[in-house]
């Protein structure tokens, strides 16, 4: 998940009508890629590895957790849905944190988090201790997901950009595919106990990026940035000073020898050192403050410090009214993309495909390896798709994607609710109190026949085709291009908050949905969400592909749906364009710079 996420959805800044802009010789030879990018690429993108691997990992794990720790259902949902609780924390400050210590060292500090979580799994004695590993490990996959893109899209050149942010994107359906070949191979050598061997795998991948990263340099971008910052702080440093010689209580004026300024990215205060003034450590500090300087300090922090944390909470609200009058269509396609790729069922269906596969009496027992080997080869459709779609998504149209992606899982929700329907409404877990094995009556297993089988591998190979081939690659690529450079990155933030917490309600509520009201009833109700989906994509989400925001805006006013709409209360199409700043990287052996030029969005 993906997966993406306030600093790495900053990324997703290039304008979107470059071709208007780039010459037929230049789109056909492109300058060869610098040796330093290859490497970063390679190393970076193993974070998007890790990505999908504690994705996916789950699935294979589980049943033998679930035997293990003697879990009943509610159990095993809330094993599968803490992942998202941790996820939507880190997707709230992972751009806060990604932007304050760097893009480099966050990407290490994901890696530890990620040898932390697997260490906690791997080692795991109790519930608590498995509850607390996959909060660790949503935490690190949401910041891992910021750090990583932001990375990759800082360092590389720009005629490179979207083919090094593929790479990652590509690594993550990667990771749900190594994470089935892992739980597969496992599961035949250990039956038993090769959980621990399968959340320790995820740990050795964070060993190898950790120390891969260690030797990368650091995002030019961010540097820059950073520069920046530090050549504000110092004209705010000088200006203070100055006003404070003309306001000091005390007869001599106040200069750098007897007041020094302390510049945090978050905070600037004064420090004077009274103790080079009090030779006598036994003298109260508070004895040496004049009365008239704590006044002076007191009024500078009622002028200065009170207002600007006003000034801060106005602009940020007057800013969230500025978007819902001016953007509030992309809002709303916005919601609606983050809501509906969890309500369409995928995440559910790939976490617990076995289960799936098992109710078809494919297998001896749930976990078996019979049944899960089925989820290897999902997992292999899943890549293929992804990285099919990466290559052809210009030739095909983001519209005309996420239509037939949605069309597909559709299908296979039907197929699967057939499947279900065929055994009676056969529940994939038995007893929500795993006191009675006993399954409810009127609920039988399904049938064994291989026609049962078919419809279940084919209903879950369809919603994991749609899902590539639509809500995967393409719910954060129409919102990065909907929206302007300087609110971007807190769209793509707030929309990776909503689909994290979506995921940890779907997930933890599947089982218990399934129960009550039996397997077809939940498909069915998938299935009805994604088709009132399709038709709201299809009146209301124009193609995004190669224009602007203006232009996107001139789209959607000829979308069915928004017309005869509310007037948005500012006429933004009057405004002036988005002029940034486009970085031009330049690459030594060992070492990158930048220097900018400005482009018009």
């Amino acid at each position: 998940m993906s997966g993406p996420f306030d600093c790495s959805y900053e990324t997703y800044d290039e304008p979107s009508n470059k071709k208007s802009t780039t010459t037929e010789s230049s789109a056909t030879h492109l300058p060869q890629i610098p040796n330093l990018v290859i490497k970063a690429t390679a190393v970076a993108s193993i974070g998007g590895i890790l990505f999908g691997y504690d994705l996916g990992v789950i699935s294979s794990a589980l049943p033998q957790l679930a035997a293990e720790f003697a879990m009943n259902q509610q159990q095993k949902q809330l094993v599968v849905s803490v992942l998202y609780l941790g996820g939507g924390a880190g997707a709230a400050i992972g751009g806060t944190f990604c932007d304050y210590i760097g893009r480099k060292r966050a990407i290490l500090w994901t890696d530890f988090m990620f040898l932390i979580g697997a260490l906690a799994l791997s080692l795991s004695h109790s519930m608590e201790m498995l509850v607390v590993g996959r909060i660790i490990l949503g935490f690190a996959i949401a910041v891992s997901g910021v750090a990583d893109v932001s990375y990759l899209t800082e360092i590389a050149p720009i005629e490179w950009r979207g083919a090094v942010v593929s790479v990652n994107e590509a690594c993550i359906s990667l990771g749900f595919l190594l994470a089935y070949l892992v739980g597969y191979s496992v599961d035949r050598i250990q039956p038993d106990h090769g959980w621990r061997i399968m959340f320790a795998f995820g740990g050795i991948m964070a060993v190898i990026q950790f120390f891969g990263m260690l030797v990368m340099p650091e995002s030019p971008v961010w540097l820059e940035e950073r520069k920046k910052e530090a050549d504000r702080h110092q004209q705010q440093r000088q200006q203070m000073i100055t006003e404070e010689r003309h306001t000091s209580p005390f007869p001599s004026p106040i200069d750098n020898e007897n007041m020094q300024l302390e510049v945090n990215p978050t905070y600037i205060s004064y420090t004077e050192p009274l103790e080079q003034q009090c030779p006598d450590n036994s003298m109260p500090m508070k004895s040496m403050i004049p009365t008239s300087f704590a006044r002076t300090i007191a009024k500078s922090t009622t002028n200065s410090l009170l207002p600007s944390m006003y000034a801060a909470v106005g602009g940020t609200y007057h800013q969230f009214v500025h978007v819902m009058s001016v953007y509030h269509r992309q809002v709303w396609i916005a919601l609606f993309l983050s809501v509906t790729q969890q309500f369409c069922g995928q995440t559910p269906v790939l976490t617990y495909t076995p289960s799936i596969f098992d109710s078809a009496r494919l297998g001896g027992g749930e976990g078996s390896p019979s049944s899960l080997l089925p989820t290897v080869l999902v997992g292999f459709v899943k890549f293929f798709v992804t990285v099919l779609v990466i290559w052809k998504i210009e030739d095909l149209g983001r519209r005309f994607l996420l239509l037939t992606g949605m069309s597909s899982i559709v299908f296979g929700l039907i197929l699967l609710a057939i499947t279900f329907q065929l055994g009676d409404g056969a529940v994939l877990n038995q007893d929500m109190n795993d006191e009675d094995d006993d399954v409810t009556q009127g609920e039988e297993a399904v049938t064994s026949s291989s026609f049962g089988f078919a419809l279940s591998l084919t209903g879950v190979i369809c919603v994991v085709m749609g899902y590539s081939a639509s809500f995967g690659p393409l719910t954060w690529l129409l919102i990065s291009e909907m929206f302007p450079t300087d609110i971007r990155g807190r769209a793509l933030g707030a929309s990776t908050i909503v689909t994290y917490l979506c995921a940890s309600f779907v997930t933890s509520t599947f089982l218990s949905a399934q129960y009550y009201f039996g397997s077809s009833i939940v498909f069915v109700l998938f299935a009805i969400i994604t088709a009132i989906g399709i038709l709201f994509a299809y009146l209301a989400i124009p193609n995004t592909g190669e224009k602007n925001v203006q232009q996107i805006e001139e789209e959607l006013d000829s979308m069915w749906f928004w017309k005869n709409k509310t007037t948005p209360l500012i006429d933004h199409k009057n405004t002036s364009t988005d002029a940034v700043h486009v970085p031009s990287i330049h690459y030594t052996r060992n070492r990158v710079s930048l220097s900018s030029k400005t482009e018009i969005l």
